[in-house]
């Protein structure tokens, strides 16, 4: 005999939205709940399989012969439950039920409290077995309980009971599993490996993963079809994606235990498990202010991650979209590159000396002459100054322009591009009053400096 029941699937029908079930014990789950409110008077036990020949194989609650001290209302039941979300859309029961004394009941009664069968109160009843098939409803209930405020007992036998040696059921499922769409990194990835996460009430049987129409992993659930609700609640698992770098839209499917299925809004994956190749035409030339300036062309991505960051040898690494450039303190160091996947080999680095195969020009160490910066103009405009100038012999790409009156004073940088800049300056209340401020531009060590009045 065993403590705990379940339902045992057996072979689905056809119908969408139901699978069938039969009634047996099973120590692994609790598909049906048993009550005994007097374990010394009442007796509640399950086998599975039911045993040939033995009177209380299969579910039985009854009276416990030759026991006195019965108490009024006392109980012994089983009560079979559909899983949250689902009903008992029928449910087909042989069994057996009787009582020598007309102060017990005998029934079955559905979720409702409706008394379906079963031998009422007051009424005697020989031994009766029937089989017969209960409507929709959420549980069942089997039962024996003591209604008068005597109940009678005897040694010679039980004075009632009800067996219940075989049984199946139809379970309703009215929705299909709720699929969550592939979960996939916003960017770029280097991991082809994507989380899925489904949900149902009847559970879920198997979850795919498609590209397009392609299915490129199917996983099917372990589902144990003794239970009412016989797979997993929900599962969450990541299913690896056997896919080229790239990127791909995929959807998942939830196939429930009652044959429904729902597929996820689509997710994008953008793939890319290759680093970057060498930079191009690196060239490294002094700033003046005791660094190198690193330079290079990137290497055409295509349909790859694009390109994110720049490692130099001694450890610095700088983080932009497409970055073509970076200081360092050395002009002896090798540059490589890392996309927005955050792949990157050292194995691509390029730099003086490195006998690499791309374009590397000799870095510039010192110019043949110092900078020297000229103003165009310098014209208020609303709240700004535009000031243009230009630099002949740059050593950095970095212009600043300072605007001050008193303690009171504005920076604001800009890039030289072929040797001009431009660069705006925001004023403040206190800058824009009338009167003379002091510009001055800086590149590198060169200054040049100028009295505007306004």
């Amino acid at each position: 005999m065993l403590a705990a029941l379940v339902l045992a699937i057996v072979p689905a029908t056809a119908r969408a939205g139901t699978y069938d079930v039969r009634l047996c014990a099973d120590p692994q789950a609790t598909g049906f709940v048993e009550r005994n409110d007097a374990p010394a008077t009442l007796t509640t036990a399950a086998s599975c399989p039911a045993k040939v020949g033995d009177p209380i194989s299969g579910v039985y609650a009854g009276v416990t012969p030759g026991i006195t001290g019965m108490v009024a209302g006392a109980t012994a039941s089983w009560t079979v439950t559909a899983p949250a979300g689902t009903t008992l859309r029928s449910l087909t029961a042989r069994h057996r039920f009787a009582k020598a004394d007309p102060n017990y009941e005998v029934a079955v009664v559905n979720a409702e409290g409706a008394v379906l069968d079963g031998c009422a109160f007051a009424v005697a009843c020989t031994e009766e077995v029937a089989t017969r098939t209960y409507g929709a409803t959420r549980a069942m209930t089997f039962r024996v309980r003591c209604v008068a405020a005597v109940c009678a007992n005897s040694t010679l036998g039980t004075r009632a009971w009800v067996l219940v040696d075989e049984a199946s059921a139809t379970i309703e499922d009215p929705a299909a599993p709720v699929m969550s769409a592939p979960s996939t990194a916003a960017g770029w990835q280097r991991s082809a490996d994507v989380p899925l996460a489904a949900e149902d009430a009847s559970g879920i049987a198997a979850l795919t993963l498609r590209v397009g129409a392609q299915t490129l992993a199917a996983r099917p659930q372990s589902c144990d079809y003794r239970h009412l609700q016989p797979c997993p609640g929900s599962v969450t698992l990541t299913v690896p994606a056997d896919l080229p770098d790239g990127t791909h839209t995929l959807t998942a499917v939830a196939t429930d235990a009652a044959g429904q299925s729902t597929t996820s809004a689509p997710a994008t994956l953008r793939l890319d498990r290759h680093a970057p190749a060498s930079p191009q035409d690196v060239a490294v030339r002094a700033t003046g202010t005791g660094t190198y300036l690193y330079t290079w062309r990137n290497p055409a991505q295509g349909d790859a991650a694009p390109i994110a960051a720049a490692h130099l040898s001694d450890g610095t690494v700088v983080r932009a979209a497409g970055v073509q450039q970076l200081e360092g303190p050395t002009a002896d160091g090798i540059v490589y590159l890392e996309d927005e996947a955050g792949n990157a080999d050292p194995a691509t680095a390029v730099g003086v000396g490195t006998g690499a195969t791309v374009g590397v020009q000799r870095p510039i160490l010192q110019t043949t002459a110092s900078p020297k910066i000229k103003f165009t103009s310098a014209r208020r405009n609303g709240t700004r100054l535009i000031v243009r100038g230009t630099v002949s012999n740059a050593t950095t790409a970095k212009v600043t322009a300072t605007v001050s009156r008193g303690r009171r004073s504005v920076r604001k940088s800009a890039t030289l591009k072929r040797g001009r800049f431009t660069i705006s300056v925001p004023l403040s209340a206190t800058l824009r009053r009338k009167g003379t401020v002091t510009l001055t531009v800086r590149h590198g060590a060169a200054k040049a400096s100028k009295r505007i009045r306004f």
